[in-house]
């Protein structure tokens, strides 16, 4: 926006009283200033025109310099971060599996939430297996890889997921539960971590919202990442270990896994 100041507004002043000046004829007195009023005159253009090409570059200059640093800001605040959009649950499958198999040191995931199992495809259910099998593939790795998961149970089939899994007697696979009624929660949001540098969001709509259009992401940030594994360890130090004879008892299904 352009904007008027006060010296722009002195010299106007100033030209406008000389030229109603000599109009009138009152400079024909003043030969000295009467023969030099067109010299006058250029200078008081010039004058004005010197002063506005000074407001603009100035005024330019502002503005890149408020422009850069507005880029700067989002840039230092973005630096180091990675982040990769999975389209579909089948996607983010896929990935999951691709980076739980590709874990050199540990793995750490909360399954926790609903599970929504009428509107997956024939393709999602088979990264879903795919994953799955990435879990058993990890585990084998032996001591150098641990894998620990905190669960929920709302649902026969996550519950017989784990079950399988500890009945293959893979020592490395560390399993730690919640049991409580989620229809009086919110939905919760599952994760995986890998190796601590990856993080992996997953389901997070639970039954309140379609599948269609929910959003996952793999995000490689160290401080993003610290926050995560956190909140796991805190989740994970909350939650009930497997009794050592009777395994996960769950009341609502009656039923155990070996632990």
């Amino acid at each position: 926006m352009f904007k008027i100041s006060w010296p722009t507004i002195t010299v106007a002043v100033i030209s406008i009283g000389i030229g109603v000046l000599d109009l009138v004829g009152l400079l024909e007195s003043l030969p000295w200033l009467n023969s030099r009023i067109p010299t006058i005159t250029l200078l008081v253009l010039g004058a004005i025109a010197s002063y506005l090409t000074f407001e603009r570059v100035n005024e330019a200059a502002h503005t890149e310099a408020v422009v850069q640093k507005g880029v700067n800001t989002i840039l230092t605040s973005l630096e180091g971060v990675e982040v990769i959009h999975l389209r579909n649950l089948g996607e983010y499958y896929n990935f999951l599996a691709t980076s739980v198999r590709g874990a050199e040191h540990s793995v750490v995931e909360y399954t926790g939430g609903f599970i929504i199992s009428s509107g997956r495809t024939a393709h999602e259910h088979k990264e879903l297996d795919n994953y799955r099998t990435a879990i058993l593939t990890a585990c084998k790795k032996g001591d150098r890889l641990r894998y620990r998961e905190v669960v929920t149970f709302p649902a026969p089939e996550r519950f017989e997921r784990v079950k399988r899994t500890l009945s293959s007697n893979i020592r490395n696979y560390l399993v730690r539960y919640y049991y409580y009624d989620q229809q009086k929660g919110p939905p919760e949001m599952q994760f995986s971590i890998i190796d601590s540098q990856l993080l992996i969001l997953g389901t997070h709509r639970g039954n309140n919202l379609p599948q269609e259009g929910e959003t996952y992401l793999a995000i490689k940030h160290p401080l993003i990442v610290a926050n995560f594994a956190d909140f796991f360890d805190a989740i994970w130090q909350g939650g009930s270990d497997p009794d050592p004879v009777q395994g996960i008892i769950l009341p609502e299904h009656r039923s155990t896994i070996p632990s």
